[in-house]
């Protein structure tokens, strides 16, 4: 695609009803998915507290159980962050000085966003591959050593960049990291009451269990409880496939329709897939199987799709234009 022209977010922000549509019904999926499989992770704290405290008990499960989930999206993120940048390297001018361009382009765009400028750092996976971290004032962009073998120009270069300085001003790190959280509570809560439910069955048995055992035992209800929670995981990796069409559309606006189209079919190009965690927090450009079951468990959309949404987005507006 040759066309230069620069559009507006309003013209290519998802503006068309049924994928406003999609994505509500993703979250109203997500929270009726929570509703069921975490009363009981609610009810049980809620049936001491406000035995015990009356109806402050309920505002204190609240508090309780929301801390927790809290903790444990905060662990997983700083995790991630560990592993992540402990494996890259810090673009700076005097380590990186032919990456000049690209770190003048982050500061512009996050001037214009209203936020931090993220820190931008390099690793030397060879696949086609960038992902984002943090937040709008913390923010991490890591490229992938095969980008810049992949990518033609510059402009290719932005859009990616672009791309993933709208997941960091969009909050989707946060946003994707808490609902990892809640899933994840979700799955250990599950897994501890499970555990407790097949031992308390052998003891009553008079079983005695080794360590070997109950690891075994541990590790088999942490698989039933990721099973039984897997409604939740769909609907949460379907929120980061529609959020990866608002991060095309702004890295396509802070660029060109053309720069954005072009990254997404070079990065396709790409040999090396990625082997990036499958997660939403991941937040990263790549490509996925394009089988229907495959694209419901993927947490991005696949490239021609989002490279065939970019364009009918383009064409909509020249219409309405004409």
């Amino acid at each position: 695609m040759n066309s230069e022209t620069n559009i507006s977010l309003d013209a290519i922000g998802l503006k068309h009803p049924y994928r406003r549509a999609r994505l509500l019904l993703s979250g109203f999926g997500f929270l009726t998915a929570l509703y069921f499989l975490g009363s009981a992770l609610f009810l049980l704290p809620a049936f001491f507290l406000v035995s015990a405290y009356g109806p402050v008990g309920w505002l204190l499960t609240v508090l309780l159980v929301s801390g927790v989930i809290g903790w444990i999206a905060y662990r997983g993120y700083t995790n991630q962050l560990r592993r992540i940048l402990g494996n890259a390297e810090r673009v700076t001018a005097e380590t990186h000085p032919e990456l000049g361009d690209a770190v003048a382009f982050i500061d512009r765009e996050a001037e214009k966003r209203g936020m931090s400028p993220p820190e931008l750092y390099v690793t030397d996976r060879p696949d086609a591959n960038a992902l984002a971290l943090g937040r709008r004032k913390n923010g991490y962009i890591v490229l992938h050593d095969g980008l810049f073998t992949t990518l033609d120009d510059s402009a290719e270069l932005n859009a990616v960049l672009g791309h993933e300085i709208a997941h960091i001003a969009n909050r989707d790190s946060v946003m994707m990291q808490l609902t990892v959280g809640i899933q994840e509570t979700l799955v250990r809560f599950w897994t501890w009451v499970g555990y407790a439910l097949r031992t308390w069955m052998y003891q009553r048995r008079g079983v005695v269990l080794g360590p070997r055992e109950e690891d075994a035992i541990l590790r088999k209800a942490e698989r039933r409880s990721r099973y039984v929670c897997s409604p939740i995981g769909l609907f949460t990796k379907s929120l980061s496939r529609h959020r990866e069409y608002i991060a095309d559309a702004e890295g396509a606006e802070a660029t060109s329709l053309a720069a954005m189209v072009d990254a997404l079919e070079s990065i396709e190009s790409n040999d090396q897939q990625s082997r990036v965690a499958d997660a939403p927090q991941a937040l990263c450009i790549y490509g996925e199987p394009t089988g229907l079951l495959s694209r419901l468990r993927a947490t991005h959309p696949p490239l021609r799709k989002r490279q065939q949404n970019l364009r009918k987005s383009f064409d909509d507006d020249t219409a309405s234009q004409s």
